[in-house]
């Protein structure tokens, strides 16, 4: 690593592992972010970010410049091709077709279809966006069940977590983002 320094990193210590059939586990750090002087005095700041990965068995890296302004953007209304399977979603969508508009006759049909994205946005967080949620919590079970893995070499709650989590990805694959 002539010339380089290593960012150090924030998260997990090991950003490497291997799940055995038999219980066991190994775990090591290989992967890591590097800098020369120069870029380092300009980033001083940064940080390398051990994320979570579901499938992987590297950890995926992300490195943060504080100091830059990144900008946000407004999601717009996505029709979810999952809520199609909910009974909710076609009522709310008879709800608000039928309900009454007052006004002038040829902005009805805007309103309508302005009123029926803002109803299953509201539906959609209240009742379905918690797949997002559960596996958002899946992840942070699967972290803490690793960690017992590392300790008790039984790595079976782990193994149980990761096909739950599959299985959510599935469903969440269907959201649009």
């Amino acid at each position: 690593m002539s010339g380089f320094l290593d960012l150090g990193y924030v998260g997990d210590q090991f950003t490497w592992r291997k799940h055995f059939a038999n219980g066991h586990s190994l775990w090591e750090r290989l992967d890591r972010g590097l800098a020369n002087h120069d870029w380092f005095m300009k980033f001083s700041s940064s940080k390398v970010h051990h994320l979570h990965s579901d499938f992987s068995d590297h950890l995926p890296l992300w490195i943060t410049l504080d100091g830059l302004d990144i900008p946000t953007f407004s999601k717009p209304f996505r029709f979810e091709e999952m809520w199609l399977s909910d009974r909710g979603c076609s009522e709310i969508v008879e709800a608000v077709w039928l309900s009454r508009e007052d006004g002038d006759v040829q902005d009805h049909v805007i309103r309508k279809i302005d009123n029926c994205g803002k109803e299953l946005r509201v539906w959609n967080q209240n009742c379905i966006g918690n797949v997002r949620m559960m596996l958002s919590r899946k992840r942070k079970e699967l972290k803490e069940a690793e960690k017992v893995a590392m300790r008790s070499r039984n790595n079976q709650q782990f193994r149980e977590l990761k096909k739950e989590i599959a299985e959510l990805v599935d469903k969440e694959n269907r959201l649009w983002f």
